[in-house]
């Protein structure tokens, strides 16, 4: 077969697997695009797409490791792949903070520290965090420590629950 006619038929299974992402068809979307890659596996746009959804899926690592291929393929399209690493990261941090949250419901403070501390780590400009945080330590009775995470939280953003 020709260049060509591969390369249409890779842009057929990205088209394809593009549609699919956008009605939420997530899996079936992913295979789409590993056929594209199949077929063509310079496919740079597809890589970028197929890490878009997996970070959909909540699959973190994988969906950072398409985004590093995109960038090796076309490293002068990095700022737009770019854009990619950063929602993994704003997705990664809420699902953890949403963890920490629910632990904090049931009453497990010194679980939840662990989450916020993981989300401190991947976000630590996230106001919010330090006062889900801080929460945790009044309610163990750790009040310095408590105050000393609101303070981060207004350091941050000084109008934070206005």
């Amino acid at each position: 077969m020709h260049a060509k006619i591969l390369n249409q038929d890779a842009d057929t299974y990205y088209n394809e697997g593009i549609g699919l992402e956008k009605l939420g068809h997530y899996e079936e979307a992913i295979e789409m695009y590993d056929q594209a890659i199949k077929i063509n596996p310079r496919f740079d746009a597809a890589y970028y797409s197929k890490g878009r959804t997996l970070n959909e899926l909540g699959n973190y690592r994988e969906a950072i490791k398409m985004f590093d291929q995109a960038i090796k393929i076309a490293p002068q399209f990095a700022w737009i792949y770019n854009k990619g690493y950063q929602e993994v990261i704003e997705r990664s941090c809420q699902a953890i903070k949403f963890r920490g949250s629910d632990l904090n419901e049931l009453g497990n403070y010194r679980e939840a520290i662990k989450m916020f501390d993981q989300a401190i780590k991947i976000d630590p400009q996230n106001a919010d965090v330090y006062i889900r945080k801080g929460y945790a330590l009044d309610k163990l009775g750790n009040h310095r420590e408590a105050i000393k995470m609101y303070k981060k939280a207004l350091k941050i953003d000084p109008h934070f629950g206005e």
